[in-house]
């Protein structure tokens, strides 16, 4: 990637959008700037991929706080393509974080093929184990990119691409696990297992690379060394389940197998003879392959098929001898199972929260508030604001209502009656509280005059009789809103039947439907019901209170002042 200024765009953006003095973040300007520089001149080892990865978070956390486009941070970022060496240039904050995040997942693989690769000396499992995990981060990494970057400007970020290379990277974690399992001397079955899971994902890398290596112009050298990796990772299949077979007196079907597995190793060491010093087409990669790795390839797949032949040749005689079963035909012999022990490692288990502080810092830009968080301050004091008036007008309403209340009820004017001082003592105290009993409970002028209102009333006009006269009014009024939409319906049914038979005629040329002149009486129907609707509901209202509040009283009123 070419380089790149952080600093004056991040100056001219702070000062124009926070309004801030850029001075006061020069020093966090200048450190990104420093990031970026360091992980153009990482190396593929521990600190080459802190560099990495430290700069990728300090990316992660520019979002919310600058807006790194065109139109903001205008930042032009080049990279090459990793194997086409075209280079693409774009202003988007996507573009770079991809571009970051490519290499980060390279870094991983890098290290993790350089301990896979060792094999001048003896693996200890701690260093095939820890390849395993390289392998797995990488994989995640390459997993995030193909999910979340889905436009590529260039056939490297492709999601082809960066699928075939997870599907890589997941296959050579397996053959970790397969290679620890070995060291542990796990049992055969085991073993058969983790080979067969190992050469199921490079025949999907196999044919998920043949599908694109032309037009995304990748090596065409992987092609060659995932297939002869196959071809291996078959034959030691087959080589542990004869084993297996073996153990449980199959000793037909695993010289079958023997046989099966000196197939594929025969063409493992056809194919990896094939190798040649310009095994990868792309210089760069070239340049960063380990001198030993096919010569390593080459020494495991000889060992392998010396292996296989030695123990086909000794089962064959050991069956000519001694056993004399059938040898079935190995297109018959049942399938293989396989295991996966890999997936994808979350890299931010990999680096523990410690590690990370560590590693990534402290963050830049601390002090400077994101827009999102003033956003959200505002339209936070906004909602509180008018949550208050919301809350204010209904305080408002209530105390309306208690001073209506208690203005009806006269108080507490009312009260006043009951103030009069009251002598407690001797024979004249009971004779004061008996003289307001006595007045309390013999009505009121007022209270007279309502009964006697009510039984005039119920005389002549009873309100059970009222209640019927305007419950049959609503009935009728609602069996003619029906019958008009009746009508309106036919004659629109009518209209459209004639208009589709004579549509043709000229006379009918300009005929238009009648929903359309019947538009404002539908409208004033619908308008009609509503008030209708409206009027039951408030005659329900009223009559509950009725029931409530005055039928329980009705038949003392009825008898006037004398009821009462």
């Amino acid at each position: 990637t070419a380089e790149v200024d952080w600093v004056r765009p991040l100056r001219q953006y702070i000062a124009r959008t926070y309004q801030e003095d850029p001075d006061v973040y020069a020093t966090d300007c200048q450190m990104l700037q420093r990031m970026r520089q360091d992980m153009r001149g990482a190396n593929a080892d521990e600190t080459g991929r802190d560099l990495i990865f430290r700069y990728y978070s300090h990316l992660e956390a520019l979002e919310p706080r600058f807006r790194i486009n065109e139109q903001g941070v205008k930042v032009t970022f080049m990279w090459s393509d990793a194997f086409t060496n075209e280079s693409t240039q774009q202003h988007s904050l996507a573009f770079e974080k991809a571009g970051v995040l490519f290499n980060l997942a390279v870094a991983f693989a890098m290290h993790g093929a350089r301990l896979f690769s060792d094999s001048s000396s003896e693996m200890e499992l701690t260093t095939v184990h820890m390849a395993g995990i390289y392998f797995q981060v990488a994989a995640d990494r390459f997993h995030y990119l193909n999910e979340n970057f889905l436009h590529a400007p260039s056939l490297d970020l492709q999601q082809e691409t960066v699928n075939v290379l997870n599907g890589m990277m997941m296959a050579q974690a397996q053959e970790c696990a397969l290679i620890k399992s070995r060291l542990e001397k796990k049992k055969a079955n085991t073993l058969s297992k983790l080979a067969q899971q190992a050469a199921l994902m490079y025949s999907n890398v196999y044919d998920n690379l043949k599908a694109i290596i032309d037009t995304h112009q990748l090596p065409r050298g992987w092609l060659l060394l995932t297939e002869t990796k196959l071809r291996y990772y078959q034959a030691m299949a087959q080589y542990h389940e004869a084993h297996v077979d073996e153990s449980k007196n199959r000793y037909g079907t695993s010289i079958a197998r023997y046989s099966l597995a000196d197939q594929h190793a025969r063409e493992a060491t056809k194919l990896v003879g094939q190798f040649t010093e310009t095994f990868f087409s792309t210089t760069n990669l070239a340049d960063d392959l380990c001198p030993e790795s096919v010569q390593g390839l080459q020494e495991m797949i000889t060992h392998l098929a010396a292996n296989i032949t030695e123990e086909l040749n000794r089962a064959n005689n050991d069956n000519d001898v001694i056993y004399n079963e059938p040898v079935p035909n190995t297109s018959t012999l049942p399938a293989l199972e396989a295991a996966s022990v890999v997936s994808n490692f979350d890299i931010n288990k990999f680096y523990a929260s410690e590690e990370r502080s560590n590693v990534v810092g402290g963050e830049l830009f601390a002090r400077l508030i994101p827009m999102s968080v003033h956003e959200s301050s505002s339209l936070y004091s906004e909602e509180m604001a008018k949550m208050l008036r919301a809350e204010e007008d209904k305080v408002n309403l209530a105390d309306g209502e208690l001073q209506d209340a208690l203005s009806f009820m006269k108080m507490p004017g009312s009260l006043k009656r009951f103030e009069r001082p009251l002598s407690l003592s001797g024979q004249g105290g009971h004779s004061g509280v008996n003289a307001i009993l006595a007045e309390l409970a013999e009505p009121s002028r007022a209270v007279r005059e309502a009964a006697n209102s009510v039984q005039a009333s119920e005389r002549n006009n009873p309100l059970s009789e009222m209640r019927a006269r305007v419950d049959g009014q609503r009935i009728r009024a609602t069996d003619e809103l029906a019958d008009l939409s009746r009508m309106l319906d036919d004659e629109q049914y009518a209209s459209e039947q004639i208009l589709t038979e004579y549509a043709s005629e000229p006379l009918f040329v300009g005929y238009q439907p009648s929903s359309r002149a019947a538009a404002f009486f539908r409208e004033q129907m619908d308008e009609n019901q509503k008030k209708l609707a409206d009027a039951a509901s408030l005659d329900n209202s009223i009559h509950n209170d009725y029931k409530t509040a005055i039928e329980p009283w009705l038949p003392t009123l009825q008898n006037g002042s004398d009821g009462v």
